[in-house]
């Protein structure tokens, strides 16, 4: 399957053959990924993410609070060479007219941000006005609360499950779902400002004042991307109640509570950082506030999974004439993302972690052969494991080197991996890699 995925990512849009020095697995997989029948492929990719996401629930067991994160990313491809000969073909007039999909996930994630697997891909048009994409946001919103309810049945009944979101302006009918699925709590952040019921004013103003309930120190990772740089951002906390208004034609209100973060004296140019969450728990006091924030700062992992998905594995180099065929191959990318990340922050966070953890001894024993010859044994760490991997995407490990990228980690995966199915390897016994252009 690896292999497949980077005959894809190297000959975007083109055809695979043996003058390309593929392998006859490899070709075969390439051709029925891109020109094979869509409702064999559906099968495929439905029960690899059913197992995926039965791993997942397994993991989830195993900790007393779980964290699931709710994020989309878009995949335009409009500006590729070729691509206006490639629009994606659909039902409706938005999916005829847009060149990508978007691309709804749910990552699993334990209170310390590990990530634990994906629960749901979900995927639709690109093409939505301002409104239209409120209406989808919420859809989706909507769906992954219930699929965090019916995942919450199925846990320990000391694993608590916190699902977070960001949401437009239907804040209400959002809480209002809440009610009628028990277990699971909701932590959204509001992107919006709304009114209050009985005319007490705006959310955003009411949560902004008054003397704050604490401080709290927020480590914020730095992006290059959103121009974010790494710092300590101390911010101001402040604890409220409030009731927000029901949908049209229907009485009473919806008690929610509310936690304003905002940093007080950010850096430079640098945009002060200010969140504005919106729970169903009751009661809550300082503390748990605190944990809360630390909760909702598990988002930017979501965000570090589609980069992950997108320029590691190429995503975004990929062309096809129907939405289905481009699902189906990001569903496989997908998986192989969520490991890549996985091998990353073990990586990173856990260095001295046994890598028997994620690999086997025949994996180990495979790891062994991308390592100097001098030091040609097995790894140790999930450090040396990672490093391992870097090298067989070209990473060169010197002295003024920056730590591998998950570029370069998911490279050496690809071809870690074909070393292990055999699909690269000659009756002779050599290893033939695939020239990258």
């Amino acid at each position: 399957m690896v292999g497949t995925l980077s005959l894809h990512a190297g000959f975007p849009g083109g055809d695979a053959n043996a003058v390309r020095r593929a392998v006859e697995a490899e070709i075969g997989g390439f051709h029925h990924l891109r020109h094979g029948r869509v409702a064999c492929m559906d099968r495929e990719v439905r029960a690899m993410l059913a197992d995926h996401r039965e791993s997942t629930i397994r993991r989830m067991g195993h900790h007393d609070a779980v964290l699931i994160v709710r994020s989309g990313t878009d995949f335009r491809f409009h500006t590729r060479q070729g691509s206006h000969e490639r629009l994606i073909a659909g039902k409706s007039r938005a999916e005829r007219e847009s060149s990508g999909r978007h691309l709804h996930t749910s990552l699993a994630v334990d209170a310390r941000g590990f990530p634990l697997g994906l629960l749901r891909l979900d995927f639709d048009s690109l093409k939505w006005t301002a409104k239209g994409r409120d209406r989808r946001e919420l859809r989706w919103c909507l769906a992954g609360l219930a699929d965090a309810a019916a995942v919450t049945d199925r846990l320990p009944s000391g694993t608590r499950v916190l699902s977070l979101c960001e949401s437009g302006p239907d804040l209400a009918r959002l809480f209002a779902a809440r009610k009628g699925h028990s277990g699971a709590d909701l932590l959204v952040r509001a992107r919006r400002d709304i009114g209050l019921a009985g005319g007490c004013g705006k959310l955003f103003t009411v949560m902004s004042e008054g003397e704050p309930d604490g401080l709290v120190d927020i480590d914020l990772g730095g992006s290059r991307r959103l121009r974010r740089p790494k710092r300590l951002a101390r911010c101001q906390l402040r604890l409220r109640r409030v009731l927000l208004p029901t949908a049209r034609g229907k009485a009473g209100t919806i008690p929610v509570t509310t936690i304003h973060v905002r940093e007080t004296d950010p850096p430079g140019k640098a945009k002060a950082l200010e969140w504005h969450l919106l729970t169903n728990v009751e009661d809550m006091d300082r503390e748990t506030a605190f944990d809360m924030a630390g909760h909702h700062l598990r988002c930017l992992l979501a965000g570090e999974y589609h980069e992950v998905l997108k320029s590691s594995c190429r995503d975004r180099h990929l062309e096809y004439d129907t939405p289905e065929q481009l699902r189906n191959e990001i569903s496989h990318h997908a998986l192989v993302s969520w490991r890549v990340m996985i091998i990353r922050q073990l990586g990173f966070h856990l260095p001295r972690c046994p890598a028997q953890a994620l690999f086997d001894d025949e994996e180990m024993r495979i790891l062994a052969t991308g390592r100097p010859a001098k030091v040609r044994e097995a790894p140790e760490t999930m450090e040396e494991a990672m490093l391992a991997l870097a090298k067989w995407g070209g990473y060169l490990h010197r002295k003024h080197d920056p730590p591998p990228g998950s570029q370069v980690v998911c490279r050496g995966y690809a071809d870690f991996m074909r070393e292990k199915s055999g699909a690269g390897q000659t009756p002779g016994g050599w290893y033939i890699r695939i020239r990258r252009r």
